[in-house]
Order: structure tokens, then C-alpha cells, then sequence
């Protein structure tokens, strides 16, 4: 992987997206089979199998993950789990067993050292992704292996902060702001060192939409506040406000934020209520600093007073809740998303001072083109 210079060519919609990882999920029974895969849709490509058996003929080598479902499994579940493991192309794939949510007998026909890991159906939202990642030996994680130990090091860190965030709030247990912080440092030192773009380009090799969103997001703000001169606690506070903002969206239907099409008013409404959830859990479960809380509770405020959840505008919004609103909305412009593919820079950017203008402190978001595309000719 090539580093490059200023911003990263991982915004260029026209690049092609490298392939994502394999994940096979196996059970006789077609809506287990869905209820299995629902979750890991937009992160993987996903082959079904009725059988372990037509798995292991018909699947290429190299899956992140082997997901059996109780039905493959009920037969004899020692005799698949043998295919499995003596299968060459499965050869290092995690085996995770996908049980019915409760004590019934199946748990006590795989006992935990039988396979790599168990999750219980229905899931939580991104609770499969998690132990996947945890588990597989994924495409991303291989490449994040050959770069240098900065980027390495932010990446891998804000990964299983990110993960772990989404655990705590799905448990509503506190957040241990220290390990935010822990993740983010390197974050800071990547910027300084001006070796952000082996972060973008290192991000279109995951499907994990909320994370790569956050992490540019997070990235992204501390570039700005290091060009606008903030010190490492302001510029801590941003990146760790970035990888945060959106912790409230792991709590949403996983369909209903990838969904295809547009959304109905109904839906549009669910989705606003990630700014809520978030900081509420913020507030009640985190002894981070209040600009981080600023920042889940107002990075969908606009300066005209038109955004959410509380129509703040004007004075009301401070820099960080400004800084965020920018960067978020030009991240997301600049994301392939499943209703639509991304804009270019310099599209994204006219959108914001054209069409959005009224919305966004237009100062900073001039100081925010300038850092990412120069100066204007």
C-alpha cells in the first residue's frame, strides 16, 4: 500500500473498491441462514450453504469465518465440525456456532474448546461483526499488517476501542474513557506526521460503514484542529469526539441504516434518534471532557438553526459542534453509501458552500478546503 500526499486517493469515487472478505454461513434452514447473515451484509461477501458438506465443496479458500447454525450442526455436530477442520480451504477460518438464544440442549453438544467462538441468535447489532473481526483472519487486517507501525497501531487501536464502545453501550456499561483516549493518541501522532492518507487508504478495505465513518470523521478533525493550532488535549478531544459521535447508531436496526433506497419520514426519525441515544449514554456512563459530549449531541446542528435534535443555531453552536458538523457531513459525502456512490472533493465541497452554505460556518469550512486541496488558484 502506497502512502500518498495531502488527502487520499481512498476519496476518489472512481477507484475501484477492493473485494470484501468471505464469510460462509451454513444451515439447512433458509431464514436461520438470513438471520445469520442480515448482520454481516454490508462488511462481507456472504456465501450460504444448506450443508456443511456443499460448503466445504463449493467455497474458495481463504473465508474470514465459518457461521454454522444450530440445524448443521443437530445431526452430529462433531462429525461437521471434522469437515470443517479437515477442509484445506477452510485452513485458519474461525468456526463460530450461532445458537438460539437461551440454554437449550444444542449448547451442550459443542463444547466451547469444539469451536472458536458462540453467539446466540437473534443478534445485536454488529455483535457478529465484532466476534468476527475478533476471530478472522480478514483481508483488512492482513494489509493493516504491512504498514507502518503509526498508522498500524491507530488503526488496530480505534478498531477494538470502537468495538468495545459498542459493547458497553449495547450492555449500558460504562464507558472506560481512558481506552478512547489510549486509541486516539496514535491518531494525533499519524497527523503530525502527516501519514493520514495510509489511514483513508487502509479504510476502504473495511465494510464496517459506522467505524470507517467515525475513524475518518476522527481523523479529519484532528488534521483541522492541528492547522488551525490546537494543543494536544483540544486535539485529543476532537479525535476522540470523532470516533464517538456517532456510538448512538450501533443501538439502530442494522437494515434500516442499509437500507437501499430512501428512507421514509418514519425511518428518518429512527435515524435521528442516534444523537439522543448517544448522549445520553454519554453523559450518564463516560468521564470524558464536555467538549466530547458537545460533540454527540451537536454534530447535527446547523448554524441557520435547521438541524437536530435541539434547532440550536448561531451562538449557540461552539467551534467543536461547527468543526463537527463540516466534517461529518463532508466524510459523508465523500462515502459510498448503499442508496447512492460517493462525491468527489471537490463536488462534496461545493455542496457545502453552495447549495448547504447557510448551514455551516463558512470560515471554517474555507480553512478546512484549504487544508485539504490548497489554496485557491
Amino acid at each position: 500500500m502506497q502512502k500518498t500526499a495531502g488527502f487520499s486517493r481512498a476519496d476518489d469515487p472512481t477507484r475501484k473498491p477492493p473485494g470484501k472478505a468471505v464469510v460462509v454461513v451454513i444451515d439447512p434452514q433458509p431464514p436461520v441462514r438470513q438471520s445469520i447473515a442480515g448482520p454481516l451484509a454490508g462488511y462481507y461477501r456472504i456465501l450460504e450453504f444448506a450443508s456443511v458438506e456443499a460448503a466445504a465443496a463449493r467455497t474458495p479458500s481463504g473465508p474470514a469465518a465459518l457461521l454454522v447454525g444450530e440445524h448443521a450442526l443437530r445431526a452430529d455436530a462433531a462429525a461437521a465440525l471434522a469437515t470443517l477442520r479437515r477442509t484445506p480451504a477452510f485452513k485458519g477460518a474461525p468456526i463460530i456456532a450461532c445458537l438460539p438464544r437461551g440454554n437449550g440442549p444444542i449448547n451442550d453438544w459443542i463444547p466451547a474448546s469444539a469451536v472458536d467462538g458462540k453467539i446466540e441468535l437473534p443478534f445485536r447489532y454488529g455483535d457478529i461483526a465484532i466476534l468476527v473481526a475478533r476471530l478472522g483472519k480478514t483481508a483488512f487486517q492482513k494489509e493493516w499488517a504491512q504498514l507502518p507501525a503509526r498508522p498500524r497501531q491507530a488503526l488496530r487501536k480505534t478498531l477494538a476501542a470502537y468495538h468495545g464502545m459498542a459493547e458497553l453501550i449495547a450492555n449500558d456499561a460504562p464507558l472506560d474513557y481512558r481506552a478512547v483516549t489510549d486509541a486516539c493518541a496514535p491518531v494525533l501522532s499519524v497527523v503530525k506526521q502527516a501519514d493520514h492518507g495510509y489511514i483513508f487508504d487502509a479504510l476502504t478495505l473495511v465494510d464496517d460503514l459506522i467505524y470507517v465513518h467515525s475513524l475518518r470523521v476522527s481523523t479529519m478533525l484532528a488534521m483541522f484542529g492541528f492547522t488551525i493550532g490546537l494543543n494536544d488535549d483540544e486535539l485529543l478531544t476532537l479525535a476522540c469526539g470523532g470516533l464517538m459521535f456517532d456510538i448512538g447508531k450501533t443501538l439502530l436496526p442494522y437494515a434500516l441504516l442499509h437500507k437501499p433506497g430512501s428512507l421514509t419520514a418514519a425511518e428518518w426519525e429512527l435515524v435521528r434518534e442516534h444523537v439522543d441515544l448517544g448522549q445520553r449514554y454519554v453523559g450518564r456512563r463516560s468521564n470524558g471532557p464536555s467538549g466530547i459530549q458537545i460533540m454527540v449531541g451537536q454534530h447535527h446542528e446547523r448554524l441557520d438553526g435547521s438541524g437536530y435534535p435541539g434547532q440550536l443555531g448561531g451562538d449557540k453552536l461552539n467551534d467543536l459542534a461547527r468543526m463537527a458538523a463540516i466534517v461529518d457531513v463532508f466524510a459523508a459525502l465523500t462515502e459510498e453509501r448503499p442508496y447512492r456512490p460517493a462525491f468527489s472533493v471537490p463536488d462534496a465541497f461545493d455542496i457545502l458552500a453552495g447549495t448547504m452554505s447557510g448551514q455551516f460556518d463558512q470560515g471554517l469550512l474555507s480553512t478546512f478546503r484549504q487544508m485539504l486541496q490548497g489554496p485557491s488558484p
